[in-house]
């Protein structure tokens, strides 16, 4: 594991040296670690259990779990959209025939998020959160890509007793990142080489 403890970059600095060394990834490598993440997930106890399963559309290469929702399309899938400062949780239903597709938009920074048209979820249904990371540490914390949707969430989310998963590669596990008063751990993180 890399460590950024001695590092004085800021957060923008690091986010942007591991994005490029994942976005450096070959295509198919990206998709076979995404899909083992995938198969990691369909094999955890808790995850099989939920039935309301927060989500994320991948951007960046971030893992794909795509197949993850098309392997259980019987799961209530919520989907992200940035309304404002905030986000906003909206079901996509998953169907073999691909119909889902024409429930995403692009947002102004080039993310895929529900269109208005989709229904908001219910999330005091909530049963887990699997969110995207670009970076974590030993400790859970969590590296985003700085607009603070998640830090603001998190704390507000009607299911505080819900379990949240970070989800990255393991390239992208560090020893310590730092961090701001409004960071917290996440509960779960989730890579190639399986959960810890």
């Amino acid at each position: 594991m890399k460590t950024l403890a001695n590092w004085s970059n800021p957060k923008q600095a690091l986010r942007h040296t591991l994005l490029n060394a994942r976005l450096s990834v070959p295509h198919h490598e990206w998709v076979a670690r995404s899909q083992q993440i995938c198969t990691h997930l369909a094999h955890w106890t808790y995850f099989l259990q939920s039935q309301t399963v927060a989500v994320y559309i991948s951007v960046r290469q971030e893992p794909n779990l795509e197949p993850l929702w098309l392997q259980f399309p019987h799961k209530t899938w919520l989907f992200p959209r940035c309304h404002g400062k905030d986000l906003t949780w909206h079901v996509i239903a998953i169907d073999p025939t691909e119909q889902w597709r024409h429930s995403l938009g692009i947002n102004r920074w080039g993310i895929g998020e529900p269109c208005h048209t989709c229904p908001q979820g219910e999330l005091g249904d909530l049963d887990l959160v699997l969110l995207p990371c670009i970076a974590a540490d030993q400790s859970k914390y969590r590296l985003g890509y700085g607009g603070g949707y998640y830090d603001r969430w998190l704390p507000t989310r009607p299911t505080p007793q819900c379990p949240t998963v970070g989800v990255l590669f393991t390239a992208a596990l560090q020893e310590t990142l730092p961090q701001d008063p409004w960071d917290i751990p996440l509960d779960y993180l989730i890579t190639e080489d399986g959960l810890r």
